[in-house]
């Protein structure tokens, strides 16, 4: 006998708990990490087409976007460059 389950998550997508045990919702993350990956100097960003393109990934997508720009910063951090724009000899230590 198989069973399927299926977990509806109204949108919220795949959240991710801190170490206080607040919740950050999956869309708030990706847009805090990119808030701090741009440089000060950087231009305007479209509200609607962040919004369009970040309503177009899936949550799981998401998770691993903002898992590896967590990471990313954090290399860029120890080694003291700007991540963006991102310069190849960085990306591939």
């Amino acid at each position: 006998m198989s069973e399927i389950v299926v977990h509806r998550t109204d949108g919220e997508g795949l959240p991710i708990r801190a170490r206080r045990g607040i919740v950050e919702p999956i869309d708030v993350r990706v847009t805090r990490l990119l808030g701090l990956a741009l440089p000060a100097d950087a231009g305007p960003v479209s509200q609607i087409g962040f919004d369009a393109q970040l309503g177009a990934m899936a949550a799981a997508s998401k998770a691993a976007l903002a898992s590896d720009l967590a990471c990313y910063l954090c290399l860029c951090e120890d080694i003291r460059v700007a991540p963006l724009p991102a310069e190849p000899e960085n990306l591939v230590r």
